[in-house]
């Protein structure tokens, strides 16, 4: 708190691969082969422990947001919660290096017309940037759709994808870029997409997604915005292949290696599920039990062929 960045802030769902890698070696040691069956749970989420300022109402609270919803389900975490629905006005954080405009912070996703630094807060219940955030979590997908792989070719653009139970396939592109706006071409593997997409948007300054149709697989994304691209299906409606990898800013859904690039190392997904192969409780001993589970980044659920 008092020393915030919003490029930092942008940058720290990198760090949920070796949270989760750490957690789950702890498990491991700890907890032998009861470790597969412990769940990880995030309780409280948001940009800063204390004394929240006005990062906490621009959008780069919306981009943090969904990418960190995402990156922690990625790696396999059962629950995220944000805090929290309601909270009040805090004199944080103003300095103009800052996106935003306002004149204080607050934790809530919803205003609770409070006052801080001489401002006051909208009529209560009007929702903040973090609640677009949620609301664009909701059009990716929901109970019932399965995450699949996604990776980028652009450190500025965020990718996220999820196979829908309808068929379709619903792909998230953040730009993280302040300035400049990034255009986005998706390359599908086990996919394949209709000529119709709908895009939904949140950009810098709404007070609403956006919607609209297009056609193609390229996609323009506004300076700091989040980006859904809901693609039907060109099979006649038929289920997505097992890993579209769409990527950060040029999105190419394919398998992809384990974190750690040129290791050779490859996590293998199951189609029907999206969930990895593992062993469970990271045994390295003759007859270890393989299972299925959400992908950690553990060593023991990366593979190399031979």
């Amino acid at each position: 708190p008092g020393y915030e960045n919003d490029a930092t802030l942008l940058g720290l769902p990198s760090q949920i691969s070796g949270i989760v890698s750490q957690t789950r070696s702890q498990l491991s040691q700890y907890c032998g082969s009861h470790a597969s069956a412990v769940q990880i749970m995030i309780t409280e989420s948001n940009s800063v422990y204390g004394n929240p300022g006005k990062q906490m109402l621009s959008i780069v609270n919306a981009l943090f947001l969904a990418d960190d919803y995402m990156t922690w389900l990625e790696h396999g975490v059962a629950n995220v919660d944000w805090w929290d629905l309601h909270n009040g006005a805090y004199p944080g954080n103003t300095s103009s290096s800052l996106a935003g405009n306002a004149n204080f912070g607050d934790y809530g996703v919803l205003s609770s017309a409070s006052c801080a630094n001489g401002s006051c807060e909208p009529a209560a219940n009007t929702p903040f940037s973090s609640y677009f955030g949620l609301q664009m979590l909701a059009k990716l997908g929901g109970a019932g759709d399965t995450m699949v792989s996604s990776s980028s070719n652009q450190g500025m653009v965020a990718v996220h994808a999820v196979k829908l139970s309808n068929g379709k396939l619903a792909v998230m592109l953040i730009n993280k870029d302040p300035r400049n706006t990034h255009s986005a071409s998706l390359a599908l593997s086990g996919y394949s997409a209709a000529n119709a997409t709908t895009i939904y948007s949140y950009t810098s300054g709404a007070s609403s997604l956006s919607s609209s149709q297009s056609s193609g697989l390229t996609v323009q994304l506004p300076a700091y915005s989040l980006t859904t691209v809901v693609l039907s299906s060109g099979n006649g409606g038929g289920n997505p292949g097992p890993t579209p990898t769409p990527g950060k800013g040029n999105p190419t859904p394919t398998p992809t290696p384990a974190p750690g690039g040129g290791s050779g190392y490859y996590k293998i997904v199951n189609r029907n599920s999206g969930k990895v192969l593992d062993i469970s409780g990271a045994s390295t001993s003759n007859g270890g039990v393989a299972i299925q589970w959400p992908y950690s980044g553990s060593n023991n659920e990366q593979w190399q062929e031979v």
